[in-house]
């Protein structure tokens, strides 16, 4: 099943005030923007692994990805990495990212948030034996 238990509502308990230490540069955008953010941070994780994105099933083992955890991430990663500006009629986004990090396989890396891949224990480096 996608996601479903993974909202916007359950990112908003993550970054929690007794849960996050980044609690309040969380809640310093406004709460369209960190909507805005979920929904692309879900969109941008299953363009770049391939696959829908579904909520954890058994969190009991160490080696489940932590999707929800990621997508949380990816968000807050997000907010912090988009220039915004405050305008008379509300946020207006500036520069959401930048061309050449929609390339292909060479730029994966730069979409996805240092945080959210330790969540979905994905690593792109390479290594060569020879």
């Amino acid at each position: 099943m996608a996601l479903t238990t993974t909202t916007k509502t359950t990112m908003d308990t993550y970054f929690g005030i007794n849960n996050d230490v980044r609690h309040w540069e969380y809640v310093s955008f406004s709460d369209g923007l960190r909507t805005a953010a979920f929904n692309q941070s879900v969109r941008e994780l299953e363009s770049v692994l391939g696959k829908e994105l579904y909520d954890p099933t058994d969190t009991t083992n160490d080696r489940v990805e932590r999707v929800d955890y990621a997508v949380y991430e990816q968000a807050l990663w997000t907010l912090q990495n988009t220039v915004i500006t405050k305008g008379k009629e509300g946020d207006a986004v500036i520069d959401l990212a930048k061309d050449e990090e929609y390339e292909t396989v060479q730029y994966k890396e730069k979409m996805i948030s240092p945080k959210a891949r330790r969540y979905l224990r994905i690593d792109f480096i390479k290594i060569a034996r020879g």
